[in-house]
């Protein structure tokens, strides 16, 4: 298991290790606008959207073997991550390559999904653990990043980014996995829709707790004036080592809903101390306690719904169904990011304009209350799907 604990740590490392550099670039070198900042990274997570359509393939793997997806889209991040500084060179292809790496990610990503909740059915705590060990990847490229990015600048940041990720190509070929038996793909995803369709009330859910807006892209602007590489890398660090700690406590909590309603509630926290932030509260305080909320709010909505959701998947179908589930988080996450973007731009938030942040800033904080409403109203979020898991022909 220690190969999948260590792609879940890359996955966690890769985009943690060059945010702070990406986001300083993108200010400072090529000169985003907030609303511009929140389309790009919409733009970068929009793979995420697709995992369905990578997990079919990986359901049906090339040789009856997940990990030959795994290494081929390792091997081809790595690649273009070593090569990206010769490729940069303005707005747009600095984007794309983001958005690349991201698509790369995302198909390993999938294909250890799949194997995760196939361990998982054996040893339910090998999925908090693989999620720990993606946190821990966090953990140590937030603890890096600002004083990599500080002495060395953006282009090795890049080129380092990929190490680990050329490691993980090879390294995940000593992965014990059991050969998988060829399933039609119409089997493959009937059986995930029908999964998917019994857990409707969550689909709903997660929507609506994905309404409230993200706010990260926005407050930068705020920071950036005032804080430098170290002290936003020193306020990344803080939610790295709380998503480890949560992440870890996790394994042995008990009652899914309890963790759910502390993470909306910790949420409506995170996004009033951002409307602080807007108000001039100190900055550097002020965003240190936003993402220790944000962190804790994370990982206790992320957490029980990817336990319950592989619980759920037909065996056969693991990588489908679960990434039904995730890519839905992932979309309307972007949609949110994009609504975000679009009501910034229309009030007229600008880089030299932050005059509208803090009302902007105040109706997130109402919107805030909405999930836990929601949540009670919907009632049994986490029990619509009572079926037990099935095993394909």
């Amino acid at each position: 298991m220690i190969q999948l604990y260590y792609a879940y740590g890359v996955f966690g490392f890769t985009f943690a290790f060059i945010s702070v550099a990406v986001q300083f670039t993108m200010v400072e070198k090529y000169h985003f606008e907030p609303a511009e900042n929140a389309y790009a990274w919409s733009i970068v997570s929009l793979p995420w959207v697709f995992k369905p359509i990578y997990a079919v393939v990986s359901d049906r793997p090339l040789f009856g073997y997940r990990r030959s997806y795994i290494s081929a889209a390792a091997f081809l991040c790595g690649i273009l991550l070593a090569y990206s500084p010769s490729i940069i060179v303005g707005k747009k292809s600095l984007v794309t390559v983001l958005t690349t790496c991201s698509f790369f990610i995302c198909v390993a990503d999938v294909g250890c999904d799949s194997m995760m909740v196939e361990f998982a059915k054996q040893r339910e705590s090998v999925a908090s653990m693989c999620w720990f060990a993606r946190n821990l990847g966090v953990l140590l490229a937030t603890g890096m990043s600002g004083v990599a990015y500080s002495h060395m600048g953006f282009e090795p940041i890049l080129r380092i980014t990929s190490i680990p990720v050329f490691i993980l190509a090879l390294f995940i070929w000593d992965l014990p996995e059991k050969r998988k038996k060829h399933i039609p793909i119409t089997k493959v995803v009937t059986a995930a829709i029908s999964t998917v369709r019994g857990m409707w009330k969550l689909m709903l859910f997660i929507a609506v707790a994905n309404v409230t807006p993200e706010l990260s892209s926005i407050i930068f602007y705020k920071l950036e004036l005032t804080l430098t590489p170290m002290d936003i890398s020193v306020v990344a660090l803080a939610s790295a080592i709380t998503a480890c700690v949560v992440s870890a406590v996790y394994q042995c909590w008990k009652g899914i809903e309890t963790a759910v309603v502390v993470a909306m509630w910790t949420n409506v926290l995170a996004t009033a101390t951002a409307f602080a932030i807007a108000l001039g509260a100190p900055p550097f305080e002020y965003a240190l306690v936003r993402n220790i909320f944000k962190a804790v709010a994370g990982m206790l909505l992320t957490l029980p719904i990817v336990v319950h959701t592989s619980r759920k998947c037909p065996e056969g179908s693991e990588g489908t169904t679960y990434s039904i589930v995730m890519s839905w988080m992932n979309l309307t996450g972007i949609l949110s990011e994009t609504i975000e973007g679009a009501v910034v731009n229309a009030i007229g938030l600008t880089q030299t304009n932050l005059n509208m942040m803090a009302t902007f800033c105040f109706a997130a904080t109402c919107i805030a209350f909405v999930p836990p409403v929601v949540f009670k109203l919907i009632g049994d979020v986490f029990d619509a799907s009572s079926q037990l898991p099935q095993e394909l022909p």
